[in-house]
C-alpha cells in the first residue's frame, strides 16, 4: 500500500465530512434543512410570492372543463461568492511539542501534523458555518444577505418584488414595553393576516432579548397565556436544542410556540458584537415553508495532481506549500460558495416590538 498524504484533497475532504465537531447552528438547522449541491458555479433562486385561494368554477356537462394556470413565480440566476478561510501551518508546528502532550513525547512530526491539519480543518469548518448562520439569520429577519468582502459587494434580496412586504412595525402604534401594552391581542392580527396572504400557518416565535423581556412583562400576572402541557408531557426536551437557544412556553391563543436565541456574530465593519435576532423584534416562522441550502460549483488547482478541478459540495478542502512572503509555509484552507435561499419569504414575517 502506498503512503497516505494527509494534505491532498480527497484525504482533507473525508476528514472534514466525518467530524463529529461541525458547529451547531439553530436556524440554519431549522429552517434549511433542505440541502442542494449544484454542478454549476450560479445557482437558481425561485421565489414564490402570494398564492390565489382558487375554487374550481362550475362549467355546464356539455363544457369540455376550465382550463386552470398554476400560481406564477420568479427566478433568479445568482452566482454565490466564496468563502474561503485559510490558515498557514509551518514545519516548526510539527516539531513543536503541542500543549498538553507529555515533554517525553513519542509523538512523530508527521502524527503531531496530522493533528495540527485536523484542528485547523475544524476552526475553518466553524467559520463557514458561521457565516451561514448569518446569512440565514439575514434572509429570514431583513429579506437580503449582504456578501460584502474582499473583492466582493453585493446583496440578495428575497422581498424584491413582493406586493407585501413580511415586515410589521408595532411600535408605531404600541410597542411592548408600554403600558397597556396587549401582546396578544397584536400576536392574533398578525397570524390572520399571515395566514391570509400567505395560506401558511405560523408556528412559533424566536423572539430577541428586549422582545421576550417585554412580552414576558405584558404578560404578568396572566396565568392564562402561557400553556405549560407540553413540557409537563416531556414533548420539549431543552438539552437538545442548541447552544443560545431557550423555550419560553407556548401561547394558548394564538397557538405559538416561543423561543429565544441568545447569539451575536463579530461585525469586522463595526467591531462590534452583532445580535442573529434583532434584539427589539421578533421572527414568526410558518410550518412547512420552502427553503434550500445551497452550494454552488468550487474550483481547486490541485497542487498534488497538478490540475485544475471543479469540486461538488458544501465543503473544499485544499492545500498547498508556499515558498515566499508572509504567508510562507504550509497552507490549509476550506472553499464553499454557498446561498441560503428562501423560497417562500411570506412564510417568515419579522415584528418589531419593542421602542
Amino acid at each position: 500500500m502506498g503512503t497516505i498524504n494527509i494534505f491532498e484533497p480527497r484525504t482533507m475532504l473525508a476528514m472534514v465530512s466525518e467530524s463529529e465537531f461541525r458547529a451547531k447552528t439553530f436556524l440554519r438547522d431549522r429552517y434549511f434543512g433542505h440541502t442542494e449541491s449544484f454542478q454549476t458555479e450560479a445557482v437558481d433562486v425561485d421565489i414564490v410570492g402570494r398564492g390565489k385561494r382558487k375554487i374550481a368554477p362550475f362549467v355546464s356537462r356539455r363544457s369540455a372543463g376550465s382550463q386552470d394556470f398554476r400560481d406564477g413565480y420568479s427566478t433568479k440566476t445568482y452566482k454565490p461568492a466564496y468563502v474561503a478561510p485559510f490558515r498557514v501551518s509551518t514545519a516548526e508546528d510539527a516539531l513543536k511539542r503541542s500543549a498538553g502532550e507529555a515533554i517525553y513525547s513519542s509523538k512523530s512530526p508527521n502524527q503531531r501534523a496530522a493533528e495540527i491539519l485536523a484542528k485547523d480543518l475544524y476552526e475553518l469548518d466553524k467559520e463557514i458555518t458561521r457565516r451561514e448562520e448569518v446569512m440565514c439569520a439575514q434572509a429570514l429577519t431583513t429579506g437580503k444577505i449582504i456578501i460584502k468582502g474582499k473583492d466582493v459587494d453585493d446583496q440578495l434580496d428575497f422581498w424584491d418584488g413582493l406586493t407585501t412586504k413580511p415586515y410589521v412595525d408595532l411600535t408605531a402604534t404600541k410597542a411592548w414595553n408600554a403600558s397597556g401594552a396587549d401582546p396578544i391581542t397584536d400576536l392574533r392580527k398578525i397570524v390572520r393576516n399571515i395566514t391570509q396572504l400567505s395560506g401558511l400557518t405560523p408556528v412559533e416565535v424566536i423572539a430577541g432579548s428586549k422582545a421576550v423581556d417585554a412580552l414576558i412583562n405584558a404578560l404578568k400576572g396572566d396565568t392564562t397565556a402561557f400553556n405549560s402541557r407540553r413540557i409537563d408531557l416531556g414533548q420539549i426536551n431543552p438539552s437538545t436544542l442548541a447552544d443560545g437557544v431557550g423555550f419560553i412556553g407556548t401561547l394558548r391563543l394564538p397557538q405559538l410556540d416561543i423561543y429565544t436565541y441568545d447569539e451575536w456574530y463579530y461585525d469586522d465593519a463595526t467591531g462590534k458584537d452583532v445580535p442573529l435576532i434583532p434584539e427589539d423584534s421578533i421572527l414568526i416562522a410558518c410550518r412547512g415553508v420552502n427553503t434550500t441550502r445551497a452550494y454552488g460549483l468550487v474550483d481547486i488547482i490541485n497542487v498534488q495532481q497538478n490540475e485544475h478541478q471543479w469540486v461538488v459540495g458544501d465543503r473544499v478542502p485544499n492545500s498547498w506549500l508556499q515558498a515566499t512572503g508572509e504567508n510562507a509555509g504550509r497552507i490549509v484552507q476550506i472553499k464553499s460558495a454557498p446561498l441560503m435561499i428562501v423560497n417562500e419569504p411570506l412564510g417568515f414575517w419579522t415584528v418589531k416590538v419593542v421602542s
